[in-house]
């Protein structure tokens, strides 16, 4: 019978194993790319730069604020009546009298009175058939 050919035992080597990718000191790996620092301060910065433009651009601006005048209650004065020529003393009173009269009527006054209504008018127009 013949025996089976023995394998050849490699010479050892004095190498140090090998755990991962070789790659030469001079090239970058494609997946591992670095940025120099000057050109990622000058990226930031511009992002920076455009996003605040974007926010003062985009802020509403409030609404003007509009001061409402507050009443006063300051009653007019009386205006002074200068007499003319024309008008007589008597006339004068008699009116003065009938102002001064004018609110005791109209406080007087009952305004559920079926007199003050106005009357109802029923005109026959023909619209019905």
């Amino acid at each position: 019978m013949e025996e089976p050919p023995t394998p050849a035992i490699l010479p050892p080597t004095n190498a140090p194993p090998v755990y991962g990718p070789v790659y030469s000191p001079g090239k970058t790996p494609k997946g591992n790319v670095s940025i120099p620092p000057k050109f990622l301060v000058i990226g930031i910065l511009i992002i920076v730069i455009i996003g605040s433009i974007l926010f003062a651009v985009s802020r509403q601006k409030p609404a003007p604020v509009v001061v409402a005048p507050t009443p006063t209650a300051t009653p007019t004065p009386t205006p002074i009546r200068i007499l003319s020529s024309f008008a007589t003393q008597s006339a004068f009173l008699q009116f003065e009298q009938s102002v001064n009269a004018l609110p005791a009527t109209i406080s007087g006054t009952n305004v559920s009175d079926q007199t003050l209504a106005p009357p109802s008018v029923d005109l026959s127009l023909g619209f019905q058939k």
